[in-house]
Parts: C-alpha cells; structure tokens; sequence
C-alpha cells in the first residue's frame, strides 16, 4: 500500500509539467485541514520574486477543502505541485516533498503561515551562493490572533544589527533547535547525510533543524523578515496524553544529538523549555511512561548541566502534588508571608495553582504582557509593591537570573527565583 500511494502521489507531482533542469528553491508546505488560512500561506509564496521556483504541497489526508483550495492554485500555477498523502504526519509529508524536490536549495512553510518579503527567499539564496554556505537564516515575526497584532521576534536580530550585508555564524555557538522555518537548506547536503524528519507525532522539526545546522557546520544570517508564524496557544495543542508522549520522544532524540556533539547549551535550553511549555499538561496527564522519559531526559545530563536546570527536582518537588506544600513551606522558613509574581506565564500559573491555597499572601503580578491575573492586580512599577512584598521571578535560567541582575541594578532587592526555590528543595 505504501509503494502504491508512493507511485501514486509521484504520477500526480508530474502528470502535466514541465520539467525543469534546474530550480534555484523547493518550497515544501505540509496541509492537513487548512482551508481558513491556506490562500493567504500561497499568495505569499507565489509573490516570491525567486525564479525559477517550485511550491510543493504535500495534503496529508485533509477533510475540508483544502484539496480543492489546492487544485485551483495548481491550474493557474504550474510551479505548484499537489501531492496527497493518507493522514501520516507532517513529518512523512515533508520527508515526500523532500524525495521529490528538484531545487538547489529547500525551505519549509506551515500553512496557517506566511511569508513577509517578497525578495526574502531571493537574497537567501544569494547569500548562500556568494558566501559558499549551505545554509542560510532570516528574520522572523509572531502574529496574535487574539489582538491581531504581528510582533517582531527576537531569532537572530540582534545577530544582525549593523550588519546589513548579514553575519556567517557557527552552530556551535548558536545551538538553537526551533525556527527551523526561517532558514533554507541546501538539498544535496541533506541528500548526502541522509537527513530526514522522523515520524514523530510532534517534536519532529527540532531532530531534522539539529541534524541539518550540524551537518552545515557555518551559516549565513540575513537581516530579512521571511517569516510570519500565527501563534497558537500550546494548550490547544495538546490535548491528548499520546501528543505529549510523542513530544518527549521527539525531545529525547534531540538531547541524544545535543549530547553526542557536545552541545551543552541546548540540552539546557531542550529542558527549560519543557518546562516552560508543558509543565501544566504534563502535571494534568500523568502517567508512568511520561515519567519515565522524563528520566531518560535527566540522564544526558551532567552535574553541572543539572545546575542550569531544574528538571530533576521540578518534576520530583513541584509536580508531584503530594509534595508541593514544601515551596509555601520553603518560603515560610525564609519569612516570606507576601509575593509578587514575576512572570505570567505557565511557570506563573503554576506557581499561583501552587500558593493560592496557603497562607502565603499573593499581592499581584508583574507582566507587561497581561492587565488581569486571576482578579489580582498587574503592575510594572515596582515602588508601589509593599516593603514586606518579595517579587519571584518565574522565568528559568538564564532568564530568570538576569531580570535578577537588573532589578538588583535598580536598587530592588527583595527578589528570588523559582530555580532557586525548586533547586534548593531538591537538594
């Protein structure tokens, strides 16, 4: 069946086209049920000035009408390519697009996303031909759709600043593991080391990005603004124990990279970052095998590693909800009755669903980003916090220590962190 639905999606990628020799740039764009965003992802892409392209889209089993959507840019494209996949993953649609592309170099596009320059992928690709790299990044922006606001992300801007003509960097000193989104690849080298995404549910981008950035070694930066990603909220997301699991797995490849090649600054980052994002989903939907990959996770750490983390006794003295009165305790033992909470996020939230229910007094938050808090104040100006109040920053390290650093800098030092909280209740 496999071999069939392979011929099959190869017959209709070439039934009608023109093949050409020799295509400076493949884009490969995943669509599972899209239909609302989808336009707005292709007009994007065929408004790149980069000639001669080519747009493959691979539907992954889509029950709406996104196949339809599709054949109508199809007609009036013939660059755009339509292949169709029983529902594998993305993962297994990109892997297809990639044995069929026939560009010079390959780029990635989400389609509830889009792209913002219309010469963006053009001066990439140029970059990487007069620089001699194989890989080559850009800027990137975030739209909400809550306030329909797009906003500039940090990735590589401050890389680029007084550097109008770009900066070649080394990955080992970037070590970055998302926006994979934001770069373009040069074929032949994934095609040479056989780098491929794997068939995770989630978490499969990371493994390939790794793969790929380690292979190249070097990469060129260009102040451009490709891409814009839509936010969607994690907790949308996973919504199932399997996801979760799949999201684990995908991390445990990816620190199994990180270890081999020695690159300590993402397998801390990898950890903090599960932390930040899945602590509450995590903490919802338990179970052994969640656990246990967990502790596979804390294995490829070494001591030193483990104190720029709080993986171990995060989720031995934190999640655990038969152990959680140990932060209120541990806060008690210090003579802390009232806090600020700094930083509304999941780690925020999570700390409020820990102390809400103590004697310990939770006077406000402190977030630019939000104005209510679960009906408590949210302020910015720390004069008006009381001289009993102490602020914990929620952040993880190295966030967390450097707000640290800068409130000690503007003379407020009644301050802790949550790493420091959750580390010293491990020991």
């Amino acid at each position: 069946m496999g071999l069939f639905m392979a011929i099959c999606c190869y017959l209709c990628y070439t039934k009608g086209i023109a093949m050409e020799e020799w295509i400076k740039i493949s884009i490969i764009i995943p669509v599972y049920n899209m239909e609302k965003y989808l336009c707005k992802c292709l007009d994007s892409v065929v408004a790149q000035k980069i000639e001669p392209k080519e747009i493959i889209c691979i539907d992954d089993g889509s029950t709406d009408s996104s196949c339809e959507i599709l054949e109508r840019y199809h007609e009036k494209y013939e660059y755009i390519k339509v292949c169709r996949q029983q529902n594998k993953g993305s993962g297994a649609a990109r892997n297809f697009a990639l044995s069929v592309a026939r560009g010079r170099y390959v780029c990635f596009l989400d389609s509830d996303d889009w792209y913002i320059d219309k010469s963006a992928l053009e001066k990439m690709y140029n970059a990487c031909e007069e620089n001699g790299v194989n890989v080559c990044g850009s800027l990137r922006q975030v739209y909400n759709p809550l306030n329909l606001k797009v906003g500039k992300m940090e990735l590589h801007r401050k890389d680029c600043e007084m550097q109008p003509c770009g900066i070649l960097m080394k990955y080992s000193d970037y070590q970055g593991d998302f926006h994979y989104h934001n770069y373009i690849f040069n074929r032949q080298m994934l095609n040479e080391r056989d780098i491929k995404f794997p068939l995770f549910k989630r978490y499969q981008d990371p493994p390939f990005f790794i793969r790929a950035m380690l292979a190249a070694g070097s990469f060129w930066v260009l102040p451009v603004e490709l891409y814009c990603y839509r936010s969607t909220p994690t907790a949308r997301l996973m919504d199932k124990n399997n996801d979760m699991r799949e999201t684990l797995r995908g991390m445990c490849e990816c620190m199994e990279i990180a270890d081999k090649n020695h690159l300590s600054a993402l397998k801390v980052n990898l950890v903090n970052r599960l932390i930040m994002d899945y602590t509450r989903f995590i903490d919802e939907h338990p179970s052994d095998e969640v656990y246990g990959l967990l502790e596979r996770l804390n294995k490829y750490l070494s001591e030193e590693e483990k104190k720029r983390t709080t993986l171990y006794p995060f989720f031995k003295n934190l999640l655990l909800r038969e152990n959680r009165a140990h932060i209120a305790q541990y806060l008690q033992q210090k003579g802390i009755s009232s806090i600020a909470i700094y930083g509304l996020g999941n780690m925020g939230e999570l700390l409020y669903s820990v102390l809400s229910d103590t004697e310990i007094e939770i006077f406000c938050g402190i977030d630019q980003r939000k104005e209510v808090f679960h009906g408590l104040p949210v302020i910015s100006d720390f004069c008006k916090l009381p001289t009993d109040t102490v602020i914990i920053i929620t952040p993880l390290y190295p966030l967390g220590q450097e707000i640290e650093e800068i409130l000690y800098k503007n003379s407020y030092t009644r301050t802790i962190t949550l790493t420091d909280i959750v580390n010293e209740r491990g020991k």
